[in-house]
């Protein structure tokens, strides 16, 4: 997968822009604020519909004039062949997203088109950080190549946000309170099992992924990584212990049992990461993470994730960087977007490692 253009009007601080790039190597240069960021902000949104730092979408257009009904933002690409995409919001049509001209009755079939792997600073939170990172992180993963799993994940979470807003509830008598919840119990079975399920048979191949990516980059044999499933509901068992705890969902007015209160602890040497492993080993597990999601999507959907590295020379030190420049320039992976404040420091080691690049240089939302 390469994404051969980029337009962005009225998107976040850039005006009108047009980018064309290269299919293995883009870097993207400037201070900091000039909009080297929102450039993969952008690609990220392109093929998830969402900017990747949860932004509204009206909030997204340039100078946030989105109390005018008639201001909007667009976001054009080109891939591979002879494939366009656009999503455009307004506050008067809202957001809608086009595939060679023709829209989707939901922007949730577009997903898995433009696969995606990305790396922002904020990503580090998937080792330091609570259990939803990491669950968003395995579900973004899974449903990049598994529609049948987006649906499901989909309805389950609509299900859940239902059944804990009747949860909160205090006016409904117990009688009518109990009747919905079975209701809701009874919705929430066949996506719950399946959704439990497909994370494990996710996990079972992912970690030889993330091992294999974790001992090149960190250069430590002797260092084990992996990644377990806390469950708190087998599938077989799924009705039965949500039947169970309903009594103490309604005394703590939250689901307590589900998909939805997984978690997936990182261990190094079989030490919770969370608070044993060091910034280096922090470091090198988020990267080992990121580049097993890329060959599991690949292998999955056959074709090359786009990669992002927004600020990746400050995250890791030299040896690092060198071990994973050398392995992003094996012809495994494809097309690469990466951000700096320093054109010299990305050029030399892209020009050292003889990597096919294309330099931009940003200033104040505008390519120079």
């Amino acid at each position: 997968m390469e994404l051969l253009s980029l337009k962005l009007i009225h998107f976040k601080n850039y005006r009108n822009a047009e980018f064309s790039f290269n299919p293995y190597l883009n870097l993207i240069t400037g201070n900091n604020g000039m909009g080297k960021t929102n450039i993969l902000d952008a690609i990220y949104y392109l093929a998830f519909g969402k900017s990747y730092y949860s932004i509204p979408d009206k909030k997204l257009i340039r100078f946030d004039d989105f109390e005018d009904r008639n201001s909007f933002h667009r976001v054009e690409g080109k891939v591979t062949g002879t494939e366009k995409y656009h999503f455009t919001y307004s506050g008067a049509r809202k957001k809608t997203v086009f595939r060679n001209n023709e829209p989707y009755e939901k922007i949730s079939d577009h997903i898995g088109n433009i696969p995606v792997v990305s790396i922002f600073p904020e990503d580090i939170a998937l080792v330091k950080g609570d259990s939803s990172l990491r669950r968003k992180f395995v579900d973004n993963t899974i449903s990049q190549s598994d529609r049948m799993y987006l649906n499901h994940l989909m309805y389950y979470n609509k299900i859940i946000k239902r059944k804990n807003e009747l949860l909160k509830q205090f006016s409904m008598n117990y009688r009518d309170k109990d009747i919905l919840l079975d209701k809701y119990d009874r919705e929430l079975k066949d996506p719950g099992e399946y959704i439990i399920i497909a994370r494990k048979q996710f996990l079972d191949e992912f970690n030889l992924f993330f091992q294999k990516y974790y001992r090149l980059i960190s250069g430590k044999m002797n260092e084990k990584v992996t990644i377990k499933h806390v469950r708190t509901v087998l599938p077989n068992e799924f009705s039965t212990i949500i039947f169970q705890t309903r009594q103490e969902d309604i005394r703590k007015k939250r689901s307590t049992m589900g998909p939805h209160r997984e978690d997936f602890r990182i261990y190094i040497n079989e030490k919770y990461a969370k608070y044993f492993a060091s910034q280096g080993q922090q470091k090198s597990i988020l990267f080992a993470l990121k580049l097993a999601q890329f060959e599991y999507i690949k292998r999955i959907l056959q074709k090359k994730p786009i990669l992002l590295l927004d600020d990746f020379f400050e995250k890791l030190d030299e040896n690092r960087i060198v071990n994973l420049m050398q392995l992003l320039k094996d012809s495994f992976f494809g097309q690469i977007f990466v951000t700096d404040t320093d054109p010299k420091r990305m050029e030399g080691i892209a020009q050292k490692l003889g990597f096919d690049f294309t330099t931009f240089t940003i200033e104040e939302g505008q390519l120079i």
